[in-house]
């Protein structure tokens, strides 16, 4: 049976395809390397289901997680569930409030400050014919018939075609700073800070808002530069300057997605407050640390789960106003 003109297509595009040597030099030393990494000595995965590990397991569920004083009274699970409520109130509920407000200071902060820097950090929107929009001198493109008679009512061509930015030096330095503050652990940030300012909830929320502020004035410029050119070029025209017609024309087609972008990273927010609080911040991960100080593995489980549920709560709220948005 000969083959189809499809096969006899599809062989011929496996024929004339690029091969690179460094990809797939690249691609067998990953390979070498996850295969190490998954038999090597330090994993011991002969190990991993062993007698010692199952009774280990078994006692952690009977034994650990249930607190002293249940076993002591023998009450079983009302018992527990008593004591689980008398934790929260005296302790969880108040490091999770603390916890997610944590969370919400720093993602207003850093939101705000990204898209006051992203409206700066914006590279000049292209221009029609698809080149780089930079104006060099008096430089105009040569206008079609159909366009002759608008931009003469306009006035000048090069406010129609392009627009230079403010200063293309801050745009740069900008743009290289949320690549600074994004590239910095925040537990690092918050471990330094709490030098400076301690006892307070401020480290938190500083190092996640240099953090995400990174973060968010990256996406937010990107979803800048890659809004619709029609209304900016109508406010240029109109004579508008280049922050003008970023905030009234750029701004409201990216809104939506500027803010579905910030709550996603409210999600991770709320996540990375919880572990800071393992540098001496009041919210869980504090109390997760003192209670494995007292060696309280049963408080160590319920703050953990606290923890996990805000996390929770927060990843739906997101993902509700996420949806609601597209």
């Amino acid at each position: 049976m000969s083959p189809s003109p499809l096969d006899k297509r599809i062989a011929e595009l496996r024929r004339t395809r690029s091969r690179s040597l460094g990809l797939r030099l690249g691609g067998t030393i990953f390979a070498c390397l996850v295969l190490y990494a998954w038999f090597s000595p330090s994993l011991e995965l002969h190990n991993l289901f062993a007698e010692d590990r199952r009774e280990n397991l078994q006692r952690f569920f009977t034994v650990d997680l249930v607190p002293i004083s249940v076993q002591r009274d023998g009450s079983g699970l009302l018992g527990w569930l008593a004591w689980a409520l008398g934790v929260l109130q005296d302790r969880a509920l108040l490091a999770s409030a603390q916890t997610l407000g944590i969370a919400i200071v720093a993602i207003v902060i850093a939101a705000g400050a990204a898209a006051i820097l992203a409206s700066f950090a914006a590279r000049e929107d292209p221009s029609p014919t698809g080149t780089s929009s930079r104006e060099k001198g008096n430089f105009c493109e040569v206008p079609t018939e159909n366009s002759r008679s608008q931009i003469a009512d306009a006035g000048a061509c090069s406010t129609v075609t392009s627009r230079k930015a403010s200063s293309p030096w801050l745009g740069r330095c900008l743009r290289l700073g949320f690549g600074l503050t994004r590239s910095l652990p925040e537990y690092l940030l918050a471990f330094l800070m709490a030098a400076t300012l301690p006892h307070t909830a401020w480290p938190a929320v500083l190092a996640l808002a240099l953090h995400n502020g990174g973060i968010l004035g990256r996406l937010f410029t990107e979803t800048l530069e890659n809004v619709p050119p029609g209304p900016g070029r109508s406010l240029q025209a109109s004579g508008a300057g280049p922050v003008q017609t970023t905030v009234m024309a750029a701004w409201p087609e990216a809104f939506t997605r500027a803010v579905a972008l910030t709550f996603y990273r409210f999600e991770t927010c709320v996540r990375d407050a919880t572990v800071l609080g393992m540098v001496g911040i009041g919210s869980i991960g504090y109390l997760v640390v003192e209670a494995r100080a007292r060696q309280d593995v049963p408080e160590q489980f319920l703050l953990v789960l606290c923890g996990a549920s805000i996390v929770l709560a927060s990843d739906l709220l997101s993902r509700m106003v996420r949806r609601r948005l597209r």
